[in-house]
């Protein structure tokens, strides 16, 4: 069995000295589980997230510096070249998506520190093929500290292909955008759509995982909850559950979920949690009426290294640790912002969670995308 390629986007190794160098970086997960270094791949300041096209041909990451960039490399076995680098229409671009639409689809750019989103045609290999559109959000919520404008945080697809929705940490909403053909060949267009869904004001939404049966698990990073919303064909979505990230109680720090992922069959719901610095997993289960809404907690997995921020999930494992094909738990691979390491976490079908690998880096590991 070929070791598992992944790319991680990081950020330098000091807060105190943002010239150091940081980049896409490339790690291998080889079949005993064992995490191998192998590297920059591309230099790029703040590269602090990436996305790999789904023709696996190319892989973006964003510059998340004022003024961000947005950059295109080809992929060609553990070698990236850089073929487009673009402005991210914004400051502080921190997330990344890919969104299929009717056609080859478009990258969606949100932009934290100017509350924007830009959208970028791509061809069916995922280059540019045109200048992105940026779109501006306003508003504010109720915390003065984090919420004094719109800070656009994630975008997603919802299911069916016809619309998307946009985390904005700043305004408590879901923003929600159209995928619908432009009229030239191979062309989505993203238009604004209104408001798909709001929290709880004060929430702060960050990250969401779209269940296919039509429900979203979003996560607040302001008041540690996840939110269960059910979706309607129109993109639209209403709260039906909300509960705690995490059972383990907040540390000095406090207690700010980053990623909330599903399983590849959606019967569990992963969160990283920063401040208690764990691993929390939610069985998902149907409702009376056959819907996926109902999370139960199944146990929260310490991690041993701090600020967890994105996680992957990378295969399944069985019972000795090696990454299989068959049955069994979820491999989670845990990107520690605070520590500079990556931790491998086997999750078994109960929910139970135990620290596999882990592997130190000279940068901080912020996003983790498998090939």
């Amino acid at each position: 069995m070929d070791p598992v390629r992944l790319w991680l986007g990081t950020y330098p190794s000091s807060d105190d000295a943002p010239e150091q160098p940081s980049g896409v970086r490339r790690v291998d997960l080889l079949p005993d589980g064992t995490l191998v270094d192998r590297g920059t791949a591309a230099e790029l300041p703040h590269a602090s997230w990436v996305e790999l096209h789904p023709a696996g041909r190319t892989l973006w990451a964003t510059s998340e510096t004022p003024d961000g960039l947005v950059v295109a490399y080809d992929v060609d076995g553990d070698t990236l070249t850089e073929v487009a680098r673009l402005a991210a229409g914004g400051d502080y671009p921190c997330h990344l998506a890919i969104v299929a639409g009717p056609h080859d689809g478009a990258l969606l750019v949100s932009n934290y520190g100017s509350g924007t989103l830009t959208v970028v045609p791509l061809d069916a290999d995922g280059r540019p093929t045109g200048d992105g559109v940026t779109h501006v959000h306003l508003g504010s919520g109720p915390n003065p500290d984090r919420q004094g404008e719109a800070h656009v945080h994630s975008a997603w697809e919802l299911p069916g292909g016809a619309s998307a929705w946009v985390a904005d940490l700043g305004t408590d909403e879901l923003r929600r955008y159209s995928l619908r053909p432009s009229g030239a060949e191979g062309e989505v267009r993203v238009e604004a759509d209104g408001i798909g869904a709001r929290v709880t004001p004060g929430s702060g939404p960050r990250h969401v995982a779209v269940h296919p049966d039509g429900v979203a698990f979003v996560v607040g990073e302001l008041d540690s909850r996840v939110t269960t919303f059910v979706l309607d064909a129109d993109g639209a979505g209403v709260a039906v559950g909300e509960q705690a990230a995490c059972t383990t109680p907040p540390s000095e720090r406090g207690s700010y979920p980053a990623h909330v992922s599903l399983s590849a069959d959606g019967t569990r719901l992963h969160v990283t949690v920063r401040g208690p610095d764990v691993l929390a997993t939610f069985a998902v289960e149907r409702d009376a009426e056959g819907r996926p809404t109902v999370l139960r907690h199944l146990a929260d997995t310490p991690l041993g290294a701090s600020w967890p921020r994105h996680h992957a999930l990378v295969a399944q494992v069985g019972a000795d640790g090696a990454v299989t094909s068959g049955e069994g738990g979820d491999l989670v691979l845990v990107a520690s912002q605070g520590d500079a390491c990556l931790v491998a976490v086997r999750v078994a079908e109960d929910g139970s969670g135990e620290v596999v690998g882990r592997l130190d880096l000279p940068v901080k590991p912020s996003c983790v995308v498998v090939a």
